[in-house]
């Protein structure tokens, strides 16, 4: 009797032993890691799966908590699917609208804490049972971060599950879910040529073109529509004399871009809005920014760059709706910009005239004229002169003088200073339309020549379209050679 009245106990623990076991159900967890812009307000986490991996049963009263290590900051593709005996509960994107407030679906209700704001809460309102059967499960997706506030780089993010009572076991409850990236880089290559200059404002190239990419293949991540990825864009004040007359942008690859700011020609620094409305979340795309310039003639010799900022955008709104969690509307960015430059190159403008034969005869008598003189014109006819096509620009002219014994040559350039004959300006400079007038008598001094001089003389005119007439007279022009035009000699010199 004593024999099978412990055999009868023992058989009674172990159907509570099995009925205990029976309750509870050991899930396998594992995750996708998505690569998470590290600026991102709503960067989109990885997945969550539970699988079992036994059959059980767990009991009402179960509640399974997956912490996050940043903020859930938007709840619109928040996605929750739990597959029992294959049963599906699915609580779909656009379920959950504010922390705290649990949605309730089938067997289970779903809240999303509000302090702190980072748990995914699931109850078990109902003893449900799992099969492992390769197709119940328990999915969670959709969960995007504000992880601007703990994101270094190099980096991960994670999610820790729990729960209260033990019937829905995880045997990894730690998983990553998020590694971080930069999201956008400058081409160091540019198209389109270069932005190339004269200091008249013509050019040989106006137009350049710069490529923003993606640096891992779904920065450029976009709902669509109203809710697009957008791309701020900050151009620098062009050099004095330059204006940014025209601005394009184009995706590469599946991407669509469109520039959702007005543009309207500008000497000033701006900021423009590049919306992303389609993108291929495999691949590495990018933006194409294409930049046109104009410009006036007094442009340096040494313009600085002008500068580029890139981030991706908008920052939440400072008030009203979307400015706190849960974000609404479009995906949410901190700044953090990426930077490069257009580099502008500015060649002078010059016309060489050449006098193929000049010169002064000094009188002994140096109270008097000299024996013999050449006179010179050099006009500026840049500007306004109807046959002109360049823009107006004075400048200096550089003289030098080659004697025709070969001695060397002597040099000299016009200036405030040094303004010999007439019709120059208060610089030096021959002015738009002007003309110069000069005797070659006056040009010794200047070029340190104090000798008689026959040879030849360059003129180098730091202007465009200079024209020039030489003649030879005696000392009082009373008797005065022909004149002869000055030759234009760019090449040789």
């Amino acid at each position: 009797m004593k024999f099978v009245r412990m055999l009868i106990l023992a058989l009674g623990l172990m159907a509570i032993a099995t009925a205990s076991s029976f309750a509870t159900v050991a899930f396998s967890t594992s995750s996708t890691v998505n690569i998470m812009a590290v600026n991102a307000q709503t960067a989109p986490a990885g997945s969550i799966l539970f699988t079992p991996i036994a059959p059980g049963t767990v009991n009402s009263g179960e509640i399974v908590n997956i912490a996050y290590q940043a903020p859930i900051s938007y709840l619109a593709d928040l996605t929750v699917t739990v597959i029992a005996s294959g049963v599906t509960t699915t609580f779909a994107p656009g379920a959950f609208t504010a922390y705290g407030t649990g949605v309730t679906t089938g067997n289970f209700t779903v809240t999303i804490n509000g302090t702190p704001l980072n748990t995914i809460v699931l109850t078990f309102n109902a003893n449900t049972s799992f099969v492992a059967n390769g197709t119940d499960q328990i999915l969670v997706s959709g969960v995007r971060l504000d992880i601007t506030t703990i994101a270094t780089l190099p980096g991960t993010t994670s999610a820790f599950i729990s729960n209260t009572t033990g019937q829905a076991a995880v045997l990894n409850p730690s998983l990553v879910v998020g590694t971080y990236s930069e999201p956008l880089a400058f081409a160091t290559a540019v198209t389109a040529g270069g932005l190339t200059f004269k200091t008249d404002g013509t050019y040989t190239s106006n137009i350049i073109t710069v490529t923003l990419n993606e640096v891992f293949s779904n920065a450029f991540e976009t709902k669509g529509g109203a809710n697009s990825t957008q791309i701020s864009l900050s151009v620098g004040a062009p050099p004095t004399g330059m204006t940014l007359s025209a601005l394009a942008v184009a995706g590469t690859g599946a991407v669509t871009a469109t520039l959702g700011t007005t543009f309207v020609a500008t000497t000033a620094a701006s900021t423009y809005t590049i919306n992303i409305t389609a993108q291929n979340s495999n691949a590495l795309e990018g933006v194409q920014i294409g930049f046109a310039y104009t410009a006036t003639a007094g442009l340096s010799l040494t313009p600085p760059t002008i500068s580029l900022q890139a981030t991706l955008a908008p920052k939440p709104p400072a008030t009203g709706a979307g400015s706190t969690y849960p974000y609404l509307g479009s995906l949410k960015f901190a700044a953090r910009p990426v930077s490069s430059s257009l580099a502008v190159t500015v060649t002078p403008v010059k016309t060489n005239l050449i006098a193929n034969y000049a010169q002064v005869l000094i009188n002994p008598n140096p109270t008097l004229n000299p024996l013999w003189d050449t006179g010179i014109t050099i006009s500026n006819t840049s500007g306004n002169l109807p046959t002109t096509t360049t823009s107006g620009l004075a400048g200096v002219v550089k003289v030098t003088l080659y004697p025709s014994d070969a001695s060397g040559a002597k040099t000299f350039t016009t200036s405030a200073t040094n303004r010999p004959g007439l019709g120059l300006d208060a610089n030096g400079q021959v002015p738009v339309t002007g003309t110069w007038v000069v005797l070659v008598s006056q040009l010794l001094t200047p070029a340190g020549i104090t000798t008689d001089f026959r040879g030849i003389i360059r003129f180098q005119a730091n202007f465009p379209a200079a024209e020039g007439l030489a003649y030879i007279a005696d000392g009082n022009f009373s008797t005065i050679a022909m004149g002869y035009t000055l030759a234009t000699d760019g090449p040789h010199f």
